[in-house]
């Protein structure tokens, strides 16, 4: 699984943020890859398996969401992987331009 962290940042061009700047990057981009693992996901299980997992996410539980996804939903771990992916690649081609926003002066 990805570890969004400095390292992270590093392997996408984006080592230089400020600790606030670098916090508010890696939360967006743990909340999308959620995201877009969810939606992937809810193609593959029926409608009651989805409210099965509503109900344990919403118990606010991760090692208990990770266990049902490993017994309910085959190929969870190429999912996130292929979707940590496409966030990396995104994300390193947009570095200069997210870089260049939080270091531009301040107008007024």
């Amino acid at each position: 699984m990805i570890s969004l962290d400095r390292a992270w940042l590093e392997k996408v061009g984006l080592a230089d943020l400020s600790d606030a700047d670098a916090m508010d990057l890696l939360s967006t981009v743990r909340t999308e890859l959620e995201m877009r693992v969810g939606m992937a996901i809810a193609h593959e299980v029926t409608d009651a398996q989805l409210a099965e997992f509503e109900a344990v996410v919403d118990a606010d539980d991760e090692s208990a969401s990770l266990a049902w996804l490993a017994e309910n939903v085959s190929g969870y771990p190429k999912v996130v992987d292929a979707e940590t992916e496409k966030i990396e690649a995104e994300t390193r081609e947009k570095a200069p331009t997210i870089l260049a926003a939080l270091t531009q002066p301040a107008t007024g």
